[in-house]
């Protein structure tokens, strides 16, 4: 008797473990009855041993494909810092290895665009797997619902950009591409931690609000490095208006020349800045003609990425300010890179007092 039992339990595993890997790599469609049993090697009759239809196989393999890959990327540290656990899992989620590997990739990101034109009874399942992805990377019990709000709101942007940047750098052609897209989603978990965007400091249902995210009363020669900028004609729309995309310009020219001055660069050996987030509080116009300066300063100094804060200043008006996360690259491994002693050493100079 309990030969039978074992034996049952060994060919449910192999029906799981193949439908879990028919649905990572070919979606819903993919992990039929007769695939998945041939796949496990055993004839269609076994599958009725264990399950009623086709949907219950879709459902237990979903909880199959996630049962093994999720303690994968979401393992950690002991009192692991939260910046840090975050850090870590992005470098193991978004990497060129999972992204080719299908057959042993989280199945959140492979069946989010299908799972919203699935079964109630398949959108179900992957919502409690779901939650039990957000709970497991807050360091809770996967079946523990009582997770800070705090965390929680972090962890669904975390998550988002996480499935996101998967999904995305898997749907173009272009290697290179996907390469830059992957890179540039690693590096973004700072600005959730940090708070710099305006969904991760005040939530989603007051995010059109102004952000309070800087001291915005200093002058311009409060801030420690000043420089300006000639405004062109181009530069303007229909109605003479300096461009939004502009100002944007405009906040770039005060990081550039901090961190690429031709006398001191801050890069290290094969390594470039690259914008991680960036939010802009937009509180007036800027005309032509005429100059405008830009305040910079220092507000944060990470592992591999520093938290600018500047702004825009013409005819003794702040037509806006900005708060922008720039993480250092490998140009090689398209990987965050630790910033060099020198670096750090400049950009701690620039810090607000």
């Amino acid at each position: 008797m309990k030969q039978r039992s074992a034996l049952k339990q060994a060919s449910l595993q192999r029906i799981l473990k193949s439908g879990a890997v028919r649905l990572c790599e070919e979606g819903l469609s993919g992990a039929v009855i007769a695939s998945v049993m041939k796949d496990a090697g055993l004839t269609h009759g076994t599958f009725y041993s264990h399950f009623s239809n086709k949907d219950e196989l879709l459902v237990a393999s979903l909880q199959q494909a996630l049962v093994e890959n999720r303690p994968w990327w979401i393992h950690s540290k002991k009192n692991e810092p939260w910046a840090k656990r975050l850090e870590q899992l992005a470098q193991r989620y978004l990497t060129a290895e999972h992204r080719d590997n299908l057959s042993n990739s989280c199945a959140l990101a492979a069946l989010v665009s299908e799972t919203a034109r699935s079964s109630p009874e398949f959108r179900h399942a992957y919502e409690v797997e779901l939650k039990k992805t957000i709970a497991a990377i807050c360091g809770n019990n996967p079946y523990d619902t009582g997770i800070d709000s705090k965390l929680f709101k972090e962890t669904v942007l975390f998550l988002a950009l996480c499935i996101g940047g998967l999904s995305l750098s898997r749907a173009v052609k272009a290697n290179e591409f996907s390469d830059q897209i992957l890179a540039i989603c690693r590096s973004a978990p700072e600005c959730i931690v940090n708070e710099a965007s305006p969904v991760a400091k005040k939530g989603l249902s007051d995010s059109h609000d102004h952000v309070k995210f800087m001291d915005e009363s200093l002058e311009l020669d409060q801030y420690p490095a000043t420089t300006f900028e000639k405004l062109r004609y181009a530069d303007t729309d229909r109605e003479g208006h300096v461009k939004s995309t502009v100002f944007s310009a405009l906040f770039e020219t005060g990081c550039v020349e901090i961190l690429n001055n031709p006398d001191a660069p801050l890069a290290s050996p094969c390594c470039t800045f690259v914008i991680a987030c960036q939010a802009i509080n937009f509180y007036s116009e800027i005309n032509w003609p005429g100059l405008v300066d830009i305040g910079t300063r220092v507000s944060q100094v990470g592992l591999s990425s520093v938290t600018f804060e500047q702004a825009l200043f013409q005819n003794g008006r702040k037509p806006a300010t900005a708060k922008t996360v720039i993480v250092q690259s490998n140009e090689t491994t398209k990987q965050s890179e630790p910033l060099n002693d020198a670096a750090i050493e400049r950009l701690n100079w620039l810090k607000s007092s």
